[in-house]
C-alpha cells in the first residue's frame, strides 16, 4: 500500500513538472512574439522549461522501471520537505517583490530620484512620465535625474530624463543632474551627496525593481526611502519579478563577499 501511494504521489508530482515545463515554453513564446526575443532574461524560460521537461522524462522512466520504489520513504519525504522549503522561500521573496511593485508613494517628498536606463528609451520615458505626474501634483518636490552616458548613447541618461521632464512642464531649476553613474549603486551613491540632510526621498524605477533598489538605497542613503513604482506591462511583470529574484540573490552574495560596486 505504501509503495503504491509513493508511486501515485510521484506520478502526480512528475505530471506537475511536465505541465510547468510546458507553461515555461508557452510564456517564452508569448514574450518573444509580443515583446521581441532580445528582452532581457529571455533565456531563463527555455532553460527552465528544458530542465523541468528532462526531469519529468527521467522520472517517468524511473517510475516505469520500478526503480522509484527502491528509495526509502524517509529519504523520499525528506527530499520532498527540503524542496517544499526552498519553494516556500522562493514564493515568499516573489511575494515581497510583487508587494513593493504596487506600493503607493505618499505625497510630500522632498526629492525624487529617477534611476536611469537606456537613454531615450521607452522604458526611461515611462519613468520620466511617472515622475512628471508626481512633480506636477507636488510643486515643492525636486528631482535628481540619474544616469551616465554609455558608449551606445548619444546623451547621458540624466540629460535624457531632464529633457523629457522639461517637455512636460517641469522647470529646469527643479531638476538636478547626476550624469556620472553606471549602475544603481553608483546612481544612489552619487545622489546621496546631493541630498540635504533629513530630506524625504522616493525612488522612481520599474515596479519589479523597487524592492532591490529600495534595499540598496536604504543602505547607501542611510534613511527610509519610499518608492514610486512605474508600471509598464502586466504580461512582462511575472518575467521580471522572477528574474529579479535571482538579481536579489546575486546582490546578497555580493554583499556577503563585499564585492558591490
Amino acid at each position: 500500500m505504501l509503495e503504491w501511494a509513493q508511486a501515485a504521489s510521484r506520478r502526480k508530482i512528475n505530471g506537475g513538472y511536465f505541465v510547468v515545463s510546458l507553461l515555461c515554453f508557452g510564456y517564452w513564446l508569448l514574450l518573444g512574439f509580443k515583446f521581441g526575443w532580445k528582452l532581457p532574461g529571455m533565456k531563463l524560460w527555455p532553460i527552465l522549461g528544458t530542465v523541468l521537461f528532462l526531469r519529468s522524462v527521467a522520472m517517468h522512466v524511473v517510475i516505469q522501471m520500478g526503480l522509484a520504489t527502491r528509495v526509502s520513504p524517509v529519504k523520499y519525504f525528506s527530499v520532498g520537505a527540503v524542496c517544499a522549503l526552498v519553494f516556500a522561500v522562493f514564493l515568499t521573496v516573489l511575494f515581497i517583490i510583487a508587494r513593493h511593485a504596487y506600493k503607493k508613494c505618499p505625497p510630500g517628498m522632498d526629492y525624487l530620484i529617477v534611476l536611469g536606463c537606456q537613454s531615450e528609451s521607452k522604458v526611461l520615458f515611462i519613468r520620466c512620465d511617472a515622475a512628471a505626474a508626481y512633480l506636477q501634483a507636488s510643486p515643492e518636490t525636486k528631482v535628481i535625474a540619474s544616469g551616465g552616458q554609455g558608449s551606445n548613447e548619444a546623451i547621458s541618461e540624466a540629460e535624457s530624463i531632464s529633457r523629457r521632464l522639461q517637455a512636460q512642464g517641469i522647470a529646469p531649476e527643479r531638476i538636478v543632474l547626476e550624469d556620472k553613474s553606471r549602475n544603481t549603486i553608483q546612481n544612489l551613491r552619487n545622489a546621496a551627496a546631493m541630498l540635504p540632510e533629513g530630506s524625504k526621498v522616493a525612488l522612481v524605477t520599474d515596479d519589479y525593481h523597487q524592492f532591490r533598489a529600495g534595499l540598496i538605497a536604504k543602505r547607501v542613503l542611510g534613511r527610509k526611502v519610499y518608492g514610486l513604482p512605474v508600471h509598464s506591462s502586466k504580461i512582462t511583470l511575472g518575467h521580471y519579478i522572477i528574474r529579479e529574484f535571482f538579481s536579489c540573490a546575486l546582490l546578497l552574495v555580493k554583499t556577503v563577499l563585499g564585492k558591490e560596486s
